[in-house]
């Protein structure tokens, strides 16, 4: 930290819950270098708590409180000089931490130890309807019983009225908290798929190539005491575990990429309808 603090004994505060460690702490510093030590303790992932061996515990919030009264005052503003605010000599600043999930983050000089970015993911729920075809591509196809014993009759089932099938989807969100900037691919690579796998930071799934779909994101800014600005940025794709280049084909049950043909009826190889891209560089993330 860039500003000399001072830890208040007794004031140190854990707890346990079923969501993870959390605690508090109570640091003085002298009145005009609040701000600068509040930011330093902010930026860049949180600061990592000292008392616990985890660097996921981290600073989340800080509370100013002023101390030392003096028997000077200062005016608010020199349109309203008879409004005077107290003057105090130092602060307190009570410092939370949280248990949170964090990815690592390099952003140069100036950060404290184990520098990160903090997240939160989750999954929205979606579904996609496919029609099951009523002749299969080995022969065989579907038929309607009257439910005779022992010698049941079958009607076939037509094409119109075969059975349709829900195959459920999902949306995977990721939120990052306090971005330093954002990359021109967040906005440029909208509408492409993943070329390479993408980890959840959380539970470390890994989506395979072409199975999520960049929808886009929203950044939104922030500001911290020193005047620096950041961005909060929810991104969101969409996933589809058989690929968004491969389709439902009625006539074989299988999902498959049609090709393309040349006009003298070449097979010019499949055909993606997406484009791929890394679209790890949405994320700004160091290697």
């Amino acid at each position: 930290m860039s500003i000399a603090f001072e830890e208040i004994r007794g004031e140190t505060h854990e707890e346990f819950t079923l969501t993870g460690f959390n605690a508090s702490r109570v640091y003085r510093c002298l009145w005009g270098s609040r701000f600068t030590l509040a930011t330093d303790l902010l930026r860049y992932g949180g600061a990592t708590y000292p008392l616990y061996t985890g660097a996921n515990v981290r600073a989340v919030n800080v509370a100013i409180r002023g101390v030392g009264e003096t028997a000077e005052t200062e005016p608010v503003s020199p349109i309203f000089p008879d409004a005077t605010i107290v003057k105090y000599t130092h602060a307190l600043l009570t410092v939370t931490y949280e248990t949170v999930y964090w990815e690592n983050y390099i952003p140069g000089a100036g950060s404290q130890d184990d520098p990160g970015i903090i997240i939160e993911e989750s999954l929205d729920l979606a579904s996609e309807f496919i029609r099951i075809p009523a002749k299969f591509s080995d022969g065989s196809y579907l038929a309607w019983s009257n439910g005779e014993v022992p010698t049941p009759t079958f009607n076939d089932v037509d094409e119109d009225e075969s059975p349709g099938k829900v195959i459920r989807l999902s949306s995977y969100v990721i939120t990052r908290f306090n971005v330093p900037s954002i990359p021109d691919e967040i906005r440029t690579l909208m509408g492409t798929v993943n070329l390479n796998p993408i980890e959840e930071i959380t539970s470390g799934f890994i989506y395979e190539p072409e199975t999520l779909l960049y929808a886009g994101a929203t950044p939104n800014t922030s500001a911290v005491p020193d005047g620096t600005n950041t961005w909060t940025v929810t991104y969101r794709f969409n996933y589809r575990p058989n690929g968004w280049n491969k389709f439902w084909r009625p006539q074989t049950s299988t999902w498959e990429k049609p090709h393309r043909l040349s006009v003298n009826d070449s097979d010019l190889g499949g055909y993606d309808t997406y484009e791929s891209a890394d679209t790890n560089l949405v994320f700004a993330r160091t290697p």
